[in-house]
């Protein structure tokens, strides 16, 4: 396991950053930046440098503040994160990207929700761009309601676009330019409009056809015009199936082409041509989205696949989102919209970015997995290729919109390969610039220490295992695109095996003596359950599904990554309110509780057969029966405060014992060791399957570890 740290730099506090218009105090030697760890010295007027050691000389405007007996803000070991003002940038920009190639149902939905969320959004800019067959451009200026249309299929250029459109590049003042993005205050009524008079695509197509769309073709042109702006902001798209016409196509319109399936991009050229074609043109357009500082979410509501592969890097690496569900009429839909509006165009929303991590001179950040980006590459870190995975080569990232619960993985690795050998231990600084919808140019500055030792017992103390699974977890995922599952297990196992050895205490062929200290019994079944779960398995999964999971789990915080890789469950029974957190198991299914699963991608209550009849026969509506129907409304009330702190929108599934839905359930617990092995089912009830048991797991794993090499 390499050496790394999880940053989650714009996560909800209960202290909010210290807020500063001055001008950051910016050491002469190394460039740091003054911080709690810097030592001021107000007598002499100066201050020692946490890195170098250098000594800086306050600026003349702080003699007044010092001498009134104030102290500077920077070197108040209370203030972990302090943002500075640097200046101003234009407001924020939201661009619309509307498929129309839904039913009368869907376009209604999305019409409806868009408008109840547009009527109470100020403090933007906005354009709107739908798409069928071919990509109209709504005009926001115009007395009338009128449109460009562009043909869907054309291969245009850039310049061309510009020239048919009459955009200058970063020209702003334009009046071709402001046809199509304007501050919403100033065309709200127009925009409400513009969306109440949307029609589904006019173009009939055949049974044996899908709908024609040109998605790729509207990204295309939408990039271009934000490019001639020159601003920040999020591309939204709405998007109800795959782009199958013009650039970025990923199926043909005939029904009888399949979309691409795992092994069709491993043994089928015309499919991996086809694929890699497409993936080629979300890249180009990544490329030129991260210039101007745009960043890309997808809503994606369709029960086929749509491209999320394709488009992951576009989406993954721009700071964006996707949101997946099977249709816009889903309530999903309009509670995740609701949400992503609220975490993604707030007051201290982050737009365009920019991550900078400096590190003690021993050391340098060498790898960095999450949804970032690296915009500068670094000779100095591409000495040492130790611990390269995802960004390397740098250490300046781009983050785009980054989410409250947005968290970015980076890897350490050491300068020549050299033990630090001093005792004031290694230190890190992370400096974020990036615009607020306010209109203010931030830059938020953290600086944090830790200690170094090669003593295996402080190792062992100051081990972090949950961060060391969300570790494992996100290296699997990046090895995932190189080698296949069969490997990726090996690796896992061997991994482990490695790492149990190093941490554990045992005597060489003795499993029995096999001890996991407390500060690592975690990891062992976290990968139990990782190694069977979608992020690691293709069978079952669309090359989408799994695309959509990965990005998730690339993208969380650490709690919600552990929910994801092993599910947590609640057990709700008449005898108690509070519910009480129980073991992944078969055992944990009781026939008068019920169950709440929290896996973050969905929340299921699950009913024992007892406490379902006494749901059926209503006791829980009757007052003499108070504890039952404490039962019954607990677990849809927690469920939902649940629910409130994730983006996407997790659906909620109820189900009872013998119900269909069980075998959601089902598929997440560890498998009995025993058939019938317990109270919650009927002794003729059986259960099949092909995976070990976690104790199976675990005892032939001790096995191994004490086992001479």
């Amino acid at each position: 396991i390499p050496l790394s740290f999880l940053l989650t730099p714009f996560m909800n506090r209960e202290v909010p950053p210290i807020f500063t218009e001055g001008k950051a105090l910016i050491c002469s030697g190394c460039q740091w930046i003054a911080n709690r760890f810097s030592v001021c010295d107000y007598v002499n007027f100066r201050w020692d440098c946490t890195n170098c050691g250098a000594r800086n000389a306050l600026p003349p405007q702080y003699r007044d503040f010092i001498s009134e007996g104030n102290q500077i803000l920077e070197f108040d070991t209370e203030n972990y994160v302090v943002d500075y003002k640097i200046g101003n940038c234009p407001k924020p920009i939201w661009c619309i990207i509307i498929d129309l190639c839904v039913s009368e149902l869907e376009l209604e939905s999305i019409k409806n929700t868009l408008i109840t969320e547009l009527e109470i959004l100020s403090d933007i800019s906005i354009m709107i761009i739908t798409f069928g067959k071919n990509v109209f451009l709504n005009d926001l200026i115009s007395p009338f309601l009128s449109e460009s249309i562009i043909n869907g299929s054309t291969d245009y250029s850039i310049e061309a676009i510009r020239n048919l459109l009459q955009l200058k590049l970063s020209e702003n003042s334009t009046a071709n330019f402001n046809r199509y993005i304007q501050p919403i205050d100033n065309c709200r009524e127009r925009i409400l409009k513009i969306i109440k008079r949307l029609r589904i695509d006019a173009f009939e197509t055949s049974k044996d056809n899908r709908k024609p769309r040109a998605f790729g073709q509207a990204l295309f042109i939408a990039t271009t015009i934000l490019e001639s702006f020159g601003s920040f902001g999020r591309l939204s798209a709405f998007l109800a199936g795959p782009t199958n016409r013009g650039k970025g196509k990923i199926v043909g319109q005939e029904l009888i082409e399949t979309i691409r399936s795992h092994l069709d991009i491993e043994k089928d050229s015309n499919k991996q041509s086809q694929y890699n074609k497409a993936t080629t043109f979300y890249n180009e357009i990544l490329e030129r989205i991260v210039k101007i500082s745009i960043t890309v979410d997808l809503f994606a509501f369709c029960l086929d696949q749509y491209g999320a592969s394709e488009m992951r890097n576009l989406v993954e690496k721009s700071g964006g989102i996707i949101i997946n569900q099977e249709e816009f009429t889903n309530a999903v839909f309009a509670k995740s919209l609701k949400k992503y509006i609220q975490w993604a165009f707030s007051e201290d929303s982050p737009f365009g970015a920019n991550l900078k991590i400096n590190t003690s001179s021993q050391i340098f950040i060498s790898g960095a997995l999450g949804p970032l980006k690296l915009i500068k590459k670094n000779n100095d870190y591409l000495k040492n290729l130790e611990n390269n995975f995802g960004e390397t080569g740098g250490n300046e990232f781009y983050l785009g919109g980054s989410l409250p619960t947005s968290s970015y993985l980076f890897f350490i690795s050491l300068k020549d390969n050299e033990i630090p050998n001093n005792s004031k231990g290694i230190y890190f600084q992370t400096i974020i610039n990036y615009c607020s919808k306010r209109g203010e140019r931030i830059m938020r500055v953290s600086t944090f220490r830790r200690e170094h030792s090669l003593n295996q017992t402080n190792v062992r103390q100051g081990f972090d295992q949950e961060t060391a699974i969300a570790c494992i977890a996100r290296i699997s995922i990046f090895k995932s695109e190189k080698i296949d599952v069969v490997d990726l297990i090996y690796w896992l196992n061997s991994i482990l095996i490695k790492f149990m050895r190093y941490m554990s205490s045992f005597e060489i062929g003795r499993p029995e003596s096999f001890v996991t200290p407390l500060e690592i019994n975690l990891i062992p079944q976290f990968i139990f359950y990782f190694r069977k779960s979608y992020f690691v398995q293709k069978m079952g999964i669309s090359i989408d599904e799994a695309a959509f999971y990965r990005m998730n789990l690339n993208r969380e915080t650490i709690s919600n990554m552990l929910v994801m890789i092993q599910p947590a469950l609640f057990r709700y029974d008449s005898e108690s309110e509070d519910p009480t957190p129980v073991l992944c198991e078969f055992d944990s299914l009781k026939s008068e509780s019920v169950i709440l699963v929290d896996t973050y991608f969905y929340l299921l209550i699950w009913r024992g057969l007892s406490a379902h009849s006494w749901f059926e026969a209503g006791y829980h509506e009757m007052s003499e029966y108070p504890n039952i129907k404490i039962l019954h409304d607990r677990p849809i009330e927690d469920a939902e405060i649940i629910a409130n702190d994730r983006l996407p929108e997790p659906s909620c599934i109820k189900c009872h014992q013998g119900s269909p839905n069980e075998r959601i359930l089902k598929s997440k617990l560890n498998p009995p060791s025993s058939q019938n092995s317990n109270n919650a089912y009927q002794t003729d009830e059986n259960y099949i399957t092909d995976d070990v048991n976690l104790r199976t797991f675990m005892d032939f794993l001790s096995k191994l570890v004490v086992k001479k090499d």
